[in-house]
């Protein structure tokens, strides 16, 4: 039976180094690029030097997994303002809703007083409480109003539901979205590490006997399970 396998860092080190030892080696092989052509003709190939741009291009472009947890962070953060903003509604709410109906808990219930400690924390419980608490009040507008309790307020009840039930729907997308979204970045910063992996040892073939010249082509990142390996691998058209 096939499972699919989770992609996977085919390199060591973090991706901001990576990235940086990309532009350099790229940098390195455009000083050195006649030699790489006397080494194989393919490399002068316009399409594999463009090709090898765009993977450095492509890796800066791609979300770092620090910038992920930014984002989710924000998204969280908003859905707690929001969370904030409907606790605060229902309990300012709560002296018109006595107002109009003094010593009356059963009505008071339709408000949701009895359900609002389950749902105070608790954003799923929190958008039916809002849900309920606007239908209640639509259902006893008329002796709200006359509490001072205006019809602004009560739609004010249904916009906060709303900006927290589209706070929580940004926010579940997102997480549900991360696999996919890592798993792509990685595809992207795996294939520019694998260039400037085969750049760089075909680099250090070349300049086997000019130590200056092969130690700007040494890593310090290095290949997942690393194995010392210096046959460098043929060019390949990147694009």
């Amino acid at each position: 039976m096939n499972m699919m396998q989770p992609v996977k860092r085919i390199y060591q080190g973090p991706d901001e180094k990576m990235r940086d030892e990309a532009k350099g080696i790229y940098n390195c092989f455009i000083e050195d690029q006649a030699k790489f052509i006397e080494f194989d003709p393919d490399f002068g190939k316009p399409e594999f030097t463009t090709g090898f741009l765009k993977l450095i291009t492509d890796a800066d472009e791609a979300q770092s997994n620090a910038q992920r947890i930014a984002s989710l962070k924000q998204l969280t953060e908003t859905v707690n303002d929001k969370m904030e903003a409907c606790r605060n509604k229902f309990q300012g709410s709560k002296y018109y809703i006595e107002k109009a109906f003094p010593g009356s808990p059963v009505i008071w219930d339709e408000f949701g007083y009895k359900a609002y400690d389950k749902a105070r924390n608790n954003q799923l419980r929190m958008k039916d409480f809002m849900r309920d608490f606007h239908t209640a009040a639509v259902k006893y507008s008329v002796k709200l109003i006359a509490a001072n309790y205006t019809q602004e307020k009560i739609d004010e009840i249904d916009t906060f539901r709303q900006e927290l039930n589209h706070a929580d729907g940004d926010q579940e997308a997102f997480k549900r979205g991360r696999p996919t979204l890592t798993q792509d970045n990685l595809i992207i910063l795996n294939n520019c590490y694998s260039m400037i992996s085969k750049v760089a040892g075909v680099g250090k073939q070349i300049f086997e006997n000019d130590y200056a010249r092969h130690q700007r082509y040494v890593l310090s990142t290095q290949p997942e399970n690393a194995v010392n390996n210096e046959t460098p691998a043929a060019p390949e058209n990147p694009a």
